[in-house]
């Protein structure tokens, strides 16, 4: 029997959070920190900790195109999460999955993970979960030409983001509203969502989503 302690598990998130120092600007060198601490993962044999340290992994070879690997190690992931039965995990992982797929265009495969992802979602009752992932169906949905059902699934996300208290996420779904209306011909419906999610991010100096809001 292999005892984890704490120590154990703080060497990890040590790695991991030296990792996430180097995500965006040297994602080898965030790779080289992910990969030790899930090797220490792996020796203690922490499922939470391997899931964890594989989803890390996989969303750095998603942002540097390397699909099929990212696909392998959310993979992993999922596989972990299952282990130790963590629906939030699964879910979490099935959508991941989709967002590769859905990069490389494989929108029904995309689609089809979002949709377990979202039926697990419904079942542990994880609003923020079901709002993400109406949000990742509404894109589907959009680049399928379904226009109408995406525009839907956006209301929907945007409704639950409101009813919890997701001020941020519920103004980001506004932005996304605001260029499918404005695609659409709905001009006005476009300039008085948009006109209020800019408002919201220069309100909290929010200077990632604001250049955002203005070019929708």
């Amino acid at each position: 029997i292999i005892r984890i302690t704490q120590q154990d598990t703080s060497n990890v998130m040590s790695l991991l959070e030296l990792g996430d120092q180097y995500e965006h600007n040297k994602p080898d060198s965030a790779l080289i920190y992910y990969n030790r601490a899930l090797d220490l993962s792996k020796e203690i044999k922490s499922q939470t900790l391997i899931a964890k340290c594989s989803r890390y992994i996989g969303i750095i070879y998603y942002y540097q195109g390397f699909y099929t690997k990212a696909i392998a190690y959310h993979i992993k992931s999922l596989n972990a999460f299952k282990i130790i039965g963590d629906k939030k995990g699964i879910s979490g992982s099935y959508n991941n999955i989709g967002l590769v797929y859905e990069y490389q265009g494989a929108y029904d495969k995309a689609l089809s993970y979002y949709l377990k992802s979202l039926k697990i979602s419904k079942e542990t009752d994880n609003k923020k979960g079901i709002a993400q992932t109406y949000n990742n169906i509404g894109s589907i949905y959009w680049q399928q030409g379904r226009e109408d059902e995406s525009i839907q699934h956006y209301l929907k996300s945007l409704k639950i983001k409101e009813e919890i208290g997701d001020n941020n996420g519920a103004y980001k779904s506004k932005i996304f509203l605001c260029r499918h209306y404005r695609y659409s011909g709905n001009y006005m419906k476009a300039f008085r969502i948009g006109y209020d999610a800019l408002f919201y991010f220069e309100d909290q100096k929010d200077f990632k989503e604001i250049p955002l809001a203005y070019n929708n």
